[in-house]
């Protein structure tokens, strides 16, 4: 048993030396195999980067199924490669890396460069997979919204799904590049969700057949629809829904368009009743008049007329109006310059907005029109002792508090010219009468040092 034992110790003696003699032959033999099997397995990855970025997943004309069944095997080899990677990746813990080097990149740097590329095509892979399902879901959902009676329509079900499926074409728009998958879904749910509208107020349970006759009617267009006809039905209108949809833009723009300019005109219209202001601004006088033409030529056209949206299209009123807004623009832009020029003249006028200038200005004729915004002008001033003549222009002897006492200035300042020359005339006369107040009461002593 001895001799057996000895023998067999011999024996593993010589093999163990064998085989330290041959190690780093071995391992020079792994490291090479290792490196086969990586580059293989890059290539691999490339190539089937390649295939999930195939153009027949992105084309509008590739068979629902057939999309599916691609998606299907892709990610089988996706799943595949993952797996090898991490099989390759876990030698690196029982070898040193300095056994594995390949292009002066460690074993590691080339696992995780791997493990880079699969990340990114299971992210394509995702993105594609998730277009089709979209596809398929939304194709599933508007079949069953064709066939749903008006009456019946679950809105809020309807609405949440649309705004599901836009935030989800939003998402693979910044993933996907450019295709007409994307793009064909998109145009479906677009167009869709702006005939909700017009389904949702068609679906109104309130609706009564006196409504639907109103609307044939109103439409001078046969249409036989009402609350039991299905979505399907609505859509096989969709000429008449886009005529009428088109109409009411029109008619919506024009009247946004017709407030814009009433509004703008009232702002402006005060202040060009004043003749000093018509004599100053020549221009913008002559434009103005021109918009108040228009306004009226188009409010006369449409006093009392039944036929307002016919009208309104037919007579190319929002281009009008938009045009006359473009003219009121531009007079209110010359009017602010003209507003800061007297402003310049007299930068008390900064302390008052913009429509309070206009309103002393408007009634520049009428001194009396400065009086509510003295206070803002001069402080504590409350009222100017306007005195008027009968020959020749009102003149001005007296400003009063708040408290109700009185300042006399040292000359009468006539009202005769433009409101911010005599205001700055009364300023001056002020600070004088002011300044000789002051003085009566300086202790002689200091007048004499």
């Amino acid at each position: 048993m001895y001799q057996v034992l000895l023998a067999k110790f011999s024996q593993l003696k010589t093999s163990v030396k064998l085989h330290e003699t041959n190690k780093d032959a071995t391992m020079v033999k792994f490291r090479d195999n290792l490196e086969a099997y990586v580059t293989g397995l890059r290539v691999d990855v490339s190539n089937l980067k390649t295939k999930i970025r195939t153009p027949v997943l992105l084309c509008v004309g590739t068979q629902m199924a057939t999309a599916k069944e691609m998606i299907q095997t892709l990610s089988e080899e996706a799943a595949s490669l993952a797996h090898r990677v991490r099989s390759c990746s876990g030698y690196q813990d029982r070898f040193d890396d300095c056994h594995f080097s390949m292009h002066s990149l460690t074993m590691e740097e080339i696992t995780q460069i791997v493990f880079t590329e699969i990340s990114d095509i299971q992210s394509d892979l995702s993105l594609r997979k998730l277009l089709w399902e979209t596809r398929e879901e939304w194709g599933t959902l508007f079949r069953g919204w064709k066939n749903c009676f008006l009456h019946a329509i679950d809105v809020e079900s309807i609405q949440k799904n649309v705004f599901k499926c836009m935030h989800t074409i939003l998402s693979l728009e910044k993933g996907l590049p450019a295709n007409d998958v994307l793009t064909n879904l998109k145009q479906s749910v677009t167009e869709f969700k702006h005939k909700l509208p017009v389904i949702v107020a068609l679906g109104n349970p309130h609706l009564k057949p006196r409504h639907w006759e109103a609307l044939q009617e109103i439409t001078g267009k046969s249409v036989t629809l009402s609350k039991s006809h299905t979505i399907e039905d609505l859509l096989n209108h969709q000429d008449l829904v886009h005529e009428w949809t088109n109409n009411l833009t029109v008619f919506s723009y024009a009247l946004e368009e017709w407030m814009t300019c009433q509004r703008n005109w009232l702002h402006v219209e005060p202040v060009f009743n004043c003749l000093e202001i018509q004599r100053q601004l020549p221009e913008e006088t002559k434009v103005f008049s021109q918009v108040i033409s228009t306004w009226k030529e188009i409010t006369s056209k449409l006093q009392n007329r039944l036929n307002a949206l016919q009208i309104i299209i037919s007579k190319r009123i929002p281009e009008i109006l938009k045009n006359c807004n473009k003219h009121l623009e531009f007079i209110k832009k010359r009017l602010e310059d003209y507003l800061e020029m007297k402003r310049m003249i007299f930068p008390r006028f900064y302390f008052l907005s913009t429509d309070e200038l206009l309103a002393i200005l408007a009634g520049s004729r009428n001194p009396e029109s400065v009086q509510p915004h003295l206070v803002k002008c001069f402080e504590n001033v409350k009222q100017l002792m306007i005195c008027k003549q009968e020959i020749g222009p009102s003149t001005i002897r007296m400003l009063m508090s708040a408290e109700g006492e009185g300042l006399v200035l040292h000359k009468k300042i006539h009202v005769r010219s433009a409101v911010e020359q005599w205001l700055a005339n009364v300023e001056k006369s002020m600070f004088e009468a002011l300044k000789k107040v002051r003085s009566c009461f300086v202790p002689t002593a200091l007048k004499v040092s």
